[in-house]
């Protein structure tokens, strides 16, 4: 269980949605089947405004420069998706 559960879809999911603009620290609690517990901690951070940074040309002609549209999104690990 995710404590505390306040904008969480589902407490008990494993990999529940958060839907804030504030970040928080959640408490995750793990019981086993022989009752043992473990606790775990999860900083969720939030970005008020997020800057995405797309070049504003690229080929796609397979000569390994720009072959690629990639976005660059300071502070951010990885991108899902992109959509254009």
């Amino acid at each position: 269980m995710w404590t505390p559960d306040r904008f969480l879809n589902d407490r008990s999911s494993a990999t529940p949605h958060f839907k804030s603009l504030l970040g928080a620290l959640h408490i995750l609690e793990i019981e086993n089947p022989l009752g043992c517990i473990m606790v775990n901690t999860q900083l969720v951070k939030t970005h008020k405004e997020i800057a995405i940074n797309v070049p504003a040309a690229f080929t796609l002609n397979d000569d390994g420069v720009k072959d690629y549209l990639v976005p660059l999104l300071p502070g951010f690990k990885k991108v899902k998706y992109l959509r254009v």
